[in-house]
Protein backbone atom coordinates (compact mmCIF):
# COMPACT_ATOMS: atom_id res chain seq x y z
CA UNK A 1 0.00 0.00 0.00
CA UNK A 2 3.25 2.45 1.16
CA UNK A 3 4.87 1.75 -2.24
CA UNK A 4 1.38 2.55 -4.36
CA UNK A 5 1.32 5.57 -2.48
CA UNK A 6 4.78 6.81 -3.18
CA UNK A 7 4.81 5.65 -6.84
CA UNK A 8 1.21 7.75 -7.29
CA UNK A 9 2.69 10.75 -5.66
CA UNK A 10 5.93 10.82 -7.69
CA UNK A 11 3.53 10.20 -10.71
CA UNK A 12 1.60 13.77 -9.66
CA UNK A 13 5.13 15.35 -9.37
CA UNK A 14 6.90 14.68 -12.75
CA UNK A 15 3.17 15.44 -14.00
CA UNK A 16 3.50 18.63 -12.89
CA UNK A 17 6.83 19.68 -13.49
CA UNK A 18 6.07 18.93 -17.14
CA UNK A 19 3.60 21.13 -17.08
CA UNK A 20 5.09 23.98 -15.34
CA UNK A 21 8.10 23.84 -18.06
CA UNK A 22 5.57 23.71 -20.73
CA UNK A 23 4.07 26.72 -19.61
CA UNK A 24 6.95 28.62 -19.38
CA UNK A 25 8.23 27.83 -22.37
CA UNK A 26 4.91 28.67 -24.06
CA UNK A 27 4.53 31.76 -22.15
CA UNK A 28 8.70 33.10 -22.96
CA UNK A 29 8.15 32.64 -26.77
CA UNK A 30 4.52 34.14 -26.80
CA UNK A 31 5.54 37.39 -24.85
CA UNK A 32 8.19 37.99 -27.22
CA UNK A 33 6.21 37.10 -30.75
CA UNK A 34 5.61 40.08 -32.81
CA UNK A 35 5.53 40.32 -36.45
CA UNK A 36 5.13 43.14 -39.47
CA UNK A 37 2.57 41.90 -42.20
CA UNK A 38 1.90 43.17 -45.60
CA UNK A 39 0.35 41.93 -48.68
CA UNK A 40 0.47 42.38 -52.54
CA UNK A 41 -2.50 43.89 -52.66
CA UNK A 42 -2.48 47.06 -54.57
CA UNK A 43 0.04 45.52 -56.71
CA UNK A 44 0.59 43.88 -60.03
CA UNK A 45 3.56 42.17 -61.08
CA UNK A 46 4.40 43.92 -64.54
CA UNK A 47 6.94 45.80 -63.37
CA UNK A 48 9.28 46.16 -60.16
CA UNK A 49 7.88 47.83 -57.18
CA UNK A 50 8.74 47.54 -53.68
CA UNK A 51 7.00 49.25 -49.92
CA UNK A 52 8.54 49.99 -46.44
CA UNK A 53 6.43 49.32 -43.99
CA UNK A 54 7.47 49.96 -40.41
CA UNK A 55 6.93 49.45 -36.57
CA UNK A 56 8.51 51.61 -34.16
CA UNK A 57 12.70 51.23 -35.37
CA UNK A 58 11.13 47.78 -36.84
CA UNK A 59 10.69 47.71 -40.63
CA UNK A 60 9.94 45.34 -43.38
CA UNK A 61 10.92 45.96 -47.40
CA UNK A 62 9.26 43.71 -49.97
CA UNK A 63 8.28 43.53 -53.30
CA UNK A 64 8.69 42.45 -56.77
CA UNK A 65 12.17 42.73 -58.32
CA UNK A 66 12.54 42.52 -62.46
CA UNK A 67 16.75 43.33 -63.00
CA UNK A 68 18.10 40.23 -63.18
CA UNK A 69 15.93 37.39 -62.70
CA UNK A 70 12.13 37.87 -61.37
CA UNK A 71 11.99 37.60 -57.60
CA UNK A 72 10.10 38.51 -54.99
CA UNK A 73 11.52 39.83 -51.86
CA UNK A 74 11.67 40.90 -48.06
CA UNK A 75 14.07 42.43 -46.25
CA UNK A 76 13.44 42.57 -42.57
CA UNK A 77 15.11 44.38 -39.49
CA UNK A 78 14.04 44.64 -35.92
CA UNK A 79 16.47 46.47 -34.03
CA UNK A 80 16.64 44.62 -30.88
CA UNK A 81 15.56 41.41 -31.29
CA UNK A 82 16.62 38.08 -33.38
CA UNK A 83 14.01 37.84 -36.16
CA UNK A 84 13.89 36.53 -39.78
CA UNK A 85 12.14 37.52 -42.96
CA UNK A 86 9.78 35.69 -44.55
CA UNK A 87 7.80 35.40 -48.24
CA UNK A 88 4.59 33.71 -49.57
CA UNK A 89 4.45 33.37 -53.04
CA UNK A 90 2.37 30.65 -55.58
CA UNK A 91 4.88 28.33 -54.73
CA UNK A 92 4.76 28.43 -50.87
CA UNK A 93 6.09 29.46 -47.82
CA UNK A 94 10.09 30.83 -48.35
CA UNK A 95 12.11 32.19 -45.16
CA UNK A 96 15.43 33.75 -44.47
CA UNK A 97 18.02 32.70 -41.82
CA UNK A 98 17.32 34.07 -38.55
CA UNK A 99 19.09 37.15 -37.42
CA UNK A 100 20.56 38.81 -34.52
CA UNK A 101 18.50 42.67 -33.23
CA UNK A 102 20.37 45.49 -35.74
CA UNK A 103 21.10 43.14 -38.86
CA UNK A 104 18.91 42.36 -41.35
CA UNK A 105 17.26 39.78 -43.00
CA UNK A 106 17.11 38.87 -46.46
CA UNK A 107 14.60 36.37 -48.53
CA UNK A 108 14.92 36.38 -52.18
CA UNK A 109 12.77 34.13 -54.18
CA UNK A 110 11.93 33.39 -57.97
CA UNK A 111 8.79 35.01 -58.43
CA UNK A 112 5.88 32.34 -59.28
CA UNK A 113 2.34 33.72 -59.43
CA UNK A 114 -0.20 31.20 -59.61
CA UNK A 115 -3.10 34.08 -58.87
CA UNK A 116 -3.02 34.72 -55.27
CA UNK A 117 -2.20 37.10 -52.45
CA UNK A 118 1.31 37.01 -52.02
CA UNK A 119 2.60 37.75 -48.14
CA UNK A 120 5.60 39.17 -46.74
CA UNK A 121 6.12 39.01 -43.00
CA UNK A 122 9.07 40.39 -40.55
CA UNK A 123 8.93 37.89 -37.07
CA UNK A 124 10.64 38.40 -34.23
Amino acid sequence: MFRKAVDSRKCEIVLLAVLVVGICIFSAKSANAGQIYATSSGHNFSSSWSVTKSSGNNYLVYGYNTAYIDEDFAWAYHESKSHYASVYNGNGWHHSREKSGGNIAKIEVTHYNAGETFIYQNNW
